[in-house]
């Protein structure tokens, strides 16, 4: 019994050790840089869409969803409409950070669900940064249909399909 009663000294001396050495090793909160990032987002419409995607709506850029990560654990920081995201100045600790912009149904496949996407890394430092990121059509599904006298005449056929940009460049 009287060894019982030093446990509870002992386990309060073990308790203030840890809480002091946590509060040594803690960065002091006047060292850190701090930035504000502003956020400019575009997106490319202009792509030539043949067969049943062209009916779909055209998105506008206050629907996206705008969410900033840090690089090194993928933490989301922020999460946002463009909407409000295109006003507001959003302060971050100096650092390495990744933005996403998307649009649409991010499981959805097939020219009739469309799929606006944007991502860029970027390096937040002491002041205002602006980053400035391109959504493009990201789900893209390709369907090559032989016609059946194709198959009667050839043994081995197959295609190519190439996506060719507007400069001239293959991609």
């Amino acid at each position: 019994m009287r060894r019982l009663r030093f446990i509870p000294v002992l386990l309060a001396i073990f308790l203030t050790a840890c809480s002091e050495n946590i509060i040594e090793h803690s960065p002091d909160r006047e060292d850190e840089v701090f930035g504000t990032v502003s956020i400019a987002l575009s997106a490319n419409m202009d792509n030539e869409i043949v067969g049943t995607r062209a009916d779909a709506d055209e998105p506008v850029l206050d629907d996206f969803r705008v969410a900033i990560y840090k690089s090194e654990n993928q933490m989301r920081l922020f999460n946002d409409s463009y909407a409000n995201a295109c006003s507001a100045e959003i302060q971050l600790n100096a650092g390495n950070y990744r933005l996403v912009a998307q649009h649409g149904d991010t499981l959805g496949c097939g020219f009739n669900k469309p799929y606006y996407l944007a991502t860029k890394d970027f390096e937040v430092q002491a002041g205002v940064n602006t980053v400035e990121a391109e959504a493009k059509l990201a789900n893209v599904k390709m369907a090559v249909n032989y016609h059946e006298t194709i198959s009667a005449g050839y043994a081995d056929y197959y295609a190519i399909v190439k996506h060719q940009t507007h400069k001239g460049k293959n991609v």
